[in-house]
């Protein structure tokens, strides 16, 4: 069984134990990053519809407002456990689709 990492989408940081991903979410960088990605998406109407769905159809909770969606969704971005492998390919496509908005 190949060994599983803890990852976080929003600050590129991967950890293989639970203590140091935890100190992790309550670094202030990891807090700054997070509210920096707060800010910006609470103001892009069209991605939350997009997270609401997904997160609808995955959990079949109804969020009450984008506060709570977009906390939701930092969560799930800041909490991955996965093989090494799942991280490298998931880094790779978001630098890919990066790339794709600068274009």
């Amino acid at each position: 069984m190949p060994k599983t990492y803890y990852y976080c989408e929003l600050c590129d940081y991967m950890s293989d134990t639970h203590y140091f991903h935890v100190t992790h979410s309550n670094s202030k960088d990891h807090l700054d990053k997070c509210k920096k990605y707060k800010d910006n998406i609470i103001q892009d109407e069209e991605t939350l519809n997009i997270f609401r769905k997904l997160l609808l159809d995955e959990t079949k909770i109804e969020y009450k407002n984008n506060n709570e969606l977009c906390d939701t969704v930092i969560m799930y971005l800041s909490n991955y456990k996965l093989p090494f492998d799942k991280i490298q390919q998931l880094k790779i496509k978001n630098k890919q689709f990066e790339t794709s908005l600068q274009g």
